[in-house]
């Protein structure tokens, strides 16, 4: 499900400095989602953040369409894991974790 190849990264994906974690498309709708970590290193002034970007098919590469979310984490390994992990949480799972994961960033 994972396939960065067929993804067509941006000039300013690399300026703002993001990595691409995992993309998961679908190929019956020709989209997907690209999920991108920002500040992993923790060398700016904020936690990990995952950014998630809707991406369309569009001349037999993917492009990024807009940014439609994006989740802070503690740390990099948190970060890693969930990219890593997105496909085998059921919804409820996704929306509880994220949920419980901001509170925890927050305090």
């Amino acid at each position: 499900m994972s396939n960065m190849g067929q993804v067509e990264i941006p000039e300013w994906f690399e300026l703002d400095g993001l990595e691409v974690l995992n993309t998961i498309i679908n190929d019956q709708q020709l989209n997907g989602i690209l999920l991108a970590g920002d500040n992993l290193e923790q060398a700016r002034p904020y936690n990990p953040v995952v950014r998630i970007y809707l991406i369309n098919l569009q001349q037999e590469k993917y492009e990024i369409v807009r940014e439609v979310g994006a989740v802070t984490f503690k740390s990099k390994e948190e970060v890693t894991d969930f990219a890593s992990n997105i496909t085998s949480y059921s919804l409820i799972d996704l929306f509880y974790n994220l949920h419980n994961k901001q509170i925890e960033v927050t305090i």
